[in-house]
């Protein structure tokens, strides 16, 4: 019977230390700072995020090009730099 009690004890302890354990990350998360880095994280993530879509666009225009036999970006560019437009 002793033994059950200490069980529950340590038991409820447990689940105590995390709880703070919890409440104290999300204090942290809603203060000034927490929300500041948490705004430079997801800017980081949308920088990230634009530079692989942008790369994967020219990767696959580049791959349709040379499929359909088309100019490449790089001898297109240079053409209309010939003609003076931009």
């Amino acid at each position: 019977m002793n033994a059950g009690r200490i069980a529950w004890f340590v038991a409820g302890a447990g689940v105590g230390a995390y709880a703070a354990f919890r409440a104290r990350r999300v204090v942290d998360a809603l203060s000034p700072e927490g929300l500041r880095d948490r705004a430079e994280a997801v800017k980081a993530g949308a920088r990230v995020v634009a530079t692989e879509v942008a790369q994967a666009r020219v990767d696959k225009e580049t791959e349709l090009r040379e499929r359909f036999g088309l100019p490449s970006l790089e001898s297109k560019t240079k053409t209309m730099e010939l003609e003076g437009q931009q």
